[in-house]
Formats: C-alpha cells, structure tokens, sequence
C-alpha cells in the first residue's frame, strides 16, 4: 500500500542529510535547500520589530516576552487579519493555532485525526519530505496519489479512495500543495479545487493544505481554504519563507468544530505536550516585520516575489544554454512560474551516494528526487533550487552540474 522507501532512517533522516552534506562541501555551489532570501532582515531590523510589538498599547511589553505563553498563540489575531486582507481565507483568532514552523503543525493535526490508530494519509506525490517524515515519526499509515501536470485531481482523490476502502483503512486525510508545489511546481487550476474540493466532501475526507509558495505568484487561484464552504479544509502555512526561518513560526487554521471548540483549539492542547508554546520572542519578531501591517507583509511578499522570479529565470536560462543537446543526453526539466524548484529527468540513478560524489569531484548540490517519493518514482530525476543561490553563481553551478550529467551519461553509455 505505501510503497515504502528502504527505510524509516531514510524517510526521518532526508532533511537533516541535506544539511549534512552543505555542511561538508561549504564551497559547492547549492541548488540543494529551499532556503529563502533574507533581504531586509537585519540584526537592527528584528530588534526594532519587536520593540514596536511589545509598546503597542495592552501589548504584554518585553518582560512577558521572555515567558511562557498560551499554546494557542499571541498573534493569532494579528494573523487572521492578514489572511482575511490577502484573500486567504477569513477566520477568527480561536480558529487559528501557531506553532513551531509548519512542521509540528503537520505533526499536530496528524495526532488530532488519530491516523496513527485508524485510517490512512494519501500523500500527493512527489510531497515535501517533512510530511512524510511527520508521518512515519507518527505511525501513520500512508499512500502516494501521484499528481499530473496540473496537481491533484477529484478523479485521483477517489481512486485513492478506492484503494484504500479495499485494504480496510479508508483514506481520511489527503495533504496537497496547491500553489507550485514543492518540489514539483504544479499549480491546481480554479475549477479543478473546486472539483476536488466537492470529492473531499463527499468522500468525507480532510484536505491538509500546504500554503508555503503560493506568494511567489500573485495570480494563482484563490487557496483552498478560500474556496472551502463545507469545514473539509485544514490550512498548514509557515513564515519561513516571507519572513526567516530562524523564527520558527507557522500555524495552522482548522476552524472545524471538534470536541466542543474548534479543532485549532485541540491542537493547542496536544501543543501543551509537545513544545508547550511557540515562543513569544518569535511570534513578536514575525509580527512586528511582517503581521502587524498588512500592507508591509504585501510588500515583501511582491520584493521576493519578483527576486525569486529573476532567479527562477536566471536558472531556466542557463539550463537551455549548457544542455542544447538535451534531448540526446536524456535531459529534461520543467518550467514552473512560481516557487522555488526546477525538476530535472535525466537517464541515471540520482540517490545520496550520486550527490556526495557531485559534491566532492564537482562543486555543486541538488536535491535527489527520490526523497519526495515513497518508492522509487523520483529515482532518475533531481531537484534545483534557484532561492538562495547568489545570481553571480547560477550559471557557474549549471556549468558544474553539466559536467557532472554529461559524465554520468558517458558512464551509462559505457554500461
């Protein structure tokens, strides 16, 4: 049923690898993390930030900062506001829970729905790997529903139903990146949400929706949540990328009604357990940069928007410059619009052993594409990540990676 990769190391241990292996090879050129840029966000800027949070009048000043704080959070309404100004969906502070990156809010709602006793995950495939490290670390049986070039569709839904209700665990929950998902790119259009979304309901399955990217292109249909009339949407989203990810700060809205309040609320008691609170210094730092205006969270959102798309660009282009024989190497990629990743398909077998030995004889990282997949779908191809690469080094590092791609192709020719 899950198609499981060799093993539950591999599966906890992804992300961490990753950053095992940058921290080898610091001089490589790395398309490997999904590391935002930083512009902006200085030492002086952070402390200011938090200054005008805590002097805000009936705001808890500095002294509470530095204590414990409510599970549920302190910048829940700040939050609310925001999404409702940006479209994103409209929510009370109590329908809002804020956690320790959108990690533990994968974590958190995975314990709620209980997917460790009852039921099963699907997975849209290929997923970021911190799902499906968040649910193997929770016992959590899991499917892949392999998207197409537009995403999930009703269609996948119900035939991941099907499979499942066959086995006897039927599908409870279904995670889905709808804007440029990562690492794939895709985009899910208007009409096909609003069919999956009508599935969901029938099917009485809950969306898990991952809103991470969906920034980096101001035209991508209204989110899930937005859409969602019938309570079978959970929104997962972090400050990672629009703000830093030193914060630690995402949150989850689930404005279901569960155990007599909302399900936000009961998550923020399963937080009681696990981090207790998300800390208050944190949620003041995200909320005095980017929360507590929602014109300055607009604002940063289009300055990283458009650098992200000058990179994107930059990549794309030197892809068609080094590989104009693409075609008899084997090469392909994607050209999203949004997000941070281009996908390669290429002819080899491109597991951790192929990136460290990249990394040492050429200089230059990428993400294997086997760690979205449980199984062995995304063997042959690799991920590039365009965000943090200085655009001095894109072409370099293509350069690099060329050299590398055209000696693992002479390599299989001789096989």
């Amino acid at each position: 049923m899950t198609g499981t990769p060799e093993t539950e190391a591999e599966i906890l241990g992804a992300i961490g690898f990753l950053n095992e292996v940058m921290a080898r090879y610091p001089q490589a050129i790395s398309f490997a993390p999904g590391a935002p840029l930083l512009d902006g966000i200085t030492r002086e800027r952070v402390i200011a930030a938090v200054d005008e949070v805590a002097g805000h009048s009936g705001a808890p000043g500095w002294n509470a900062l530095f204590q414990y704080g409510p599970s549920q959070g302190i910048v829940n309404a700040d939050l609310a506001r925001a999404l409702s100004a940006a479209g994103a969906c409209t929510v009370g502070a109590t329908d809002i829970t804020i956690t320790v990156g959108a990690q533990e809010g994968f974590i958190l709602v995975l314990r709620a729905l209980e997917l460790h006793r009852r039921g099963t995950l699907g997975i849209v495939a290929p997923a970021f790997a911190g799902i499906r490290g968040a649910a193997t670390f929770m016992g959590a049986q899991t499917v892949d529903v392999l998207e197409g070039p537009e995403g999930v569709t009703a269609a996948d839904l119900e035939a991941a139903c099907g499979r499942a209700d066959a086995l006897g665990e039927p599908l409870r929950a279904l995670y889905v990146a709808p804007d440029f998902a990562n690492p794939s790119g895709t985009v899910i259009p208007r009409q096909a949400r609003l069919e999956l979304l009508h599935a969901a309901r029938g099917r009485q399955v809950l969306l898990i929706e991952d809103t991470t990217y969906g920034f980096t292109d101001p035209d991508v249909p209204p989110s899930l949540k937005a859409l969602d009339e019938h309570g079978v949407v959970i929104q997962v989203g972090t400050f990672s990328k629009v703000c830093f990810p030193g914060a630690r700060v995402g949150y989850v809205v689930a404005d279901q009604p569960w155990n007599g309040s909302t399900l936000a609320t009961w998550l923020a008691t399963l937080k009681n357990t696990t981090t207790v609170n998300t800390p208050a210094l944190s949620q003041a730092m995200v909320a005095g940069l980017v929360l507590s205006d929602p014109a300055a969270l607009a604002e940063r959102q289009r300055m990283l928007r458009n650098s992200y798309r000058d990179k994107r660009n930059l990549l794309l282009t030197a892809l068609d410059d080094e590989f104009p024989d693409a075609s008899e190497l084997g090469l392909s990629w994607n050209r999203p619009t949004g997000g941070f990743f281009v996908v390669m398909q290429t002819r080899r077998d491109l597991d951790h052993a192929a990136l460290q030995h990249c990394a040492a004889c050429h200089r230059v990282l990428w993400t294997p594409m086997r760690d979205f997949y449980a199984g062995r779908a995304g063997d042959t191809m690799l991920r590039l990540s365009c965000s943090h690469v200085p655009n001095d080094q894109i072409r370099e590092g293509v350069r690099r990676l060329g050299a590398f791609l055209r000696e693992t192709s002479q390599d299989a020719a001789a096989q």
